[in-house]
């Protein structure tokens, strides 16, 4: 606010996905903010190779959503500043809320398809045509239920609605609704590489297929394979066809409790993260005022 002071301020928060200028200038002032820091979503950073992201983070306390993610960060920011507290929004009393909010679409387990439009965005167009037909083909033939598209909210050309236009309108539909209620209803989720979309539906307990990126540019580039198998991939059509009629036919219900028991390992499931939140903004507001004094 206009004319505010800096001594006046206790905390600046930004998240450390977005450049913040503001971090660095406020840093040079010796009675400022507590600067915290903290990542925009629940993507788990861990399974990428940090070497592809080169700024350093401005800050006195970052906190994460899970431990593994400390090692990623831990050259961008003194890891002693470093706190793994968990995911607000995945505890449960957050999830019952967000499963009500605006759930008015009146359909349940359908195929959910969490879709990020990127055409016109410098790329070839054609694969990502060629793609979502691909998609849309494999789900039309192997299952009656219905497809619903979430689009992402800032990758959202409208292009996407002219391949899907070709397709018979009862079986697909786009939603607005929150994305937590969405994938509380649906039976299986499609999602994109590099997607917190995948956390989401995990926390609700769904079967979670990451389909294939046509030009490679929905990465992090070098993804590092790990021994987690959270992600369940498939390379192309053939494959999505062959998973997606083994799992409508609940033949290997195996591979899916193994999912969701490896992302029970990453996680603090039985954590408190508003209350670690907490106390670790107390802790440091104490040292604050014990540097200052």
């Amino acid at each position: 606010t206009k004319g505010t002071r800096l001594e006046n301020i206790e905390f600046y928060f930004s998240d450390i996905n977005s450049y913040s200028p503001l971090a660095g200038y406020l840093n040079e002032y010796k009675n400022r903010p507590i600067i915290v820091r903290y990542p925009n979503s629940p993507l788990i950073y861990s399974f990428y190779d940090k070497n592809q992201i080169k700024y350093s983070i401005v800050g006195d306390i970052l906190f994460l959503n899970y431990e593994s993610d400390k090692m990623f960060w831990s050259d961008k920011i003194d890891l002693q500043k470093i706190k793994s507290i968990g995911t607000p929004k995945y505890q449960r009393k957050y999830l019952e809320r967000a499963i009500k909010f605006k759930n008015k679409l009146g359909l349940k387990n359908y195929i959910l398809v969490a879709y990020s439009s990127r055409f016109g965005l410098k790329s070839k167009d054609f694969l990502l045509e060629k793609q979502l037909v691909e998609i849309m083909d494999t789900l039309m033939e192997t299952s009656e239920k219905k497809i619903i598209f979430k689009i992402h909210p800032r990758l959202n050309n409208k292009k996407f609605l002219k391949v899907l236009s070709k397709y018979d309108n009862k079986r697909w539909l786009v939603s607005n609704e929150h994305i937590t209620a969405l994938i509380n209803k649906s039976d299986i989720l499609l999602h994109e590489s590099r997607s917190a979309s995948l956390v989401e539906g995990l926390a609700l307990n769904k079967r979670c297929i990451e389909y294939w990126d046509p030009i490679h540019k929905n990465n992090l580039n070098n993804y590092i394979e790990n021994n987690n198998k959270i992600s369940i991939k498939v390379k192309n059509k053939v494959e999505l066809k062959n998973l997606l009629v083994e799992t409508l036919s609940e033949d290997n219900e195996g591979l899916w409790k193994s999912q969701k028991n490896n992302y029970l390992k990453i996680i603090k499931k039985n954590g408190d993260p508003i209350k670690d939140f907490i106390n670790e903004i107390n802790k440091i507001k104490l040292i604050g005022s014990s540097s200052s004094a």
